[in-house]
């Protein structure tokens, strides 16, 4: 120090401090199964996706002003629907994968599932009897009966979830033609062949009796 020395002030300048803060959220997509008739009901155990975005932002420790950082991001991944017993395949085979931004929101994928059917095969026999009888006494069979049978089906649908039944249109089917026969010691009967007939599923069992009158014969 000089006598030509003069009072002198130092300014010693801190920076203001910076911390990091860190900020994170969740977004999530859940997935749910369900019956494609009642989508109140379902069908197979939801899935649930999440993904954490986080970013880091900075804090003035003296002022507190936050200088927000840029949020990273995710994915969504890819999810194929499961099989569900009695069930159809599902309308959405797989749900895509999708990019999760700091701007994505919540969100439910619904994937819907139709009622599965199955085949019920139904049959019934309708049987037309032809009897050959004493014209005279038709308690009295003069030949064998003949008995023609025709079995009708029908393919229903059955409800594989409910139960119910939707049923299919019945076959159709005939009865052949049956010439009736020649019997000793009796003339001609009074139908000489009975005829062929469609049988449907309204048709009944039935039977046709066939008179066959006594013969006579001259005596000298």
């Amino acid at each position: 120090v000089t006598s030509a020395s003069t009072d002198e002030t130092v300014v010693v300048k801190y920076p203001q401090a910076i911390e990091d803060v860190q900020e994170s959220k969740t977004v999530t997509r859940t997935i749910k199964y369900v019956d494609a008739t009642d989508e109140t009901t379902e069908v197979a155990t939801p899935v649930t996706q999440t993904v954490t975005l986080t970013r880091t932002n900075k804090r003035n420790k003296v002022t507190k002003v936050v200088t927000e950082g840029t949020w990273s991001t995710g994915n969504w991944d890819e999810k194929a629907s499961p099989s569900v017993e009695n069930y159809g395949p599902a309308e959405t085979a797989t749900v895509s994968s999708a990019t999760v931004t700091s701007a994505s929101t919540d969100e439910t994928v619904v994937v819907k599932y139709p009622q599965a059917t199955e085949d019920v095969t139904e049959t019934k026999t309708i049987t037309r009897t032809i009897k050959y009888v004493d014209a005279t006494d038709e308690t009295k069979e003069v030949a064998s009966p003949v008995t023609q049978t025709v079995e009708l089906t029908r393919t229903n649908k059955r409800n594989k979830v409910t139960g119910k039944v939707t049923e299919g249109d019945w076959s159709t089917g005939t009865w052949a033609t049956q010439v009736s026969p020649t019997v000793t010691n009796y003339d001609a009967p009074d139908t000489e062949s009975v005829a062929e007939a469609t049988v449907t599923s309204t048709t009944d069992n039935t039977t046709v009796v066939v008179k066959y009158p006594q013969a006579i014969e001259d005596v000298k």
